[in-house]
């Protein structure tokens, strides 16, 4: 709100917050930030929980 009251533009915030409240109506509301990552995996085809296995072995 203060930016926008100053005129200064933010392109990345309104993403982030429309990301971020996806992930809540996601079901993530109560998990850490992990599980953003893991929403935004899901998102664009990513299993990310995959990915970690496989790195962690």
């Amino acid at each position: 709100e203060e930016a926008k009251e100053q005129g200064v533009p933010l392109w990345l915030a309104p993403r982030l917050l429309e990301t971020l409240q996806e992930a809540a109506d996601g079901g993530y509301c109560d998990s850490d930030s992990m599980y953003v990552i893991q929403h935004m995996g899901e998102r664009a085809g990513i299993d990310v929980k995959a990915l970690m296995i496989r790195e962690a072995s």
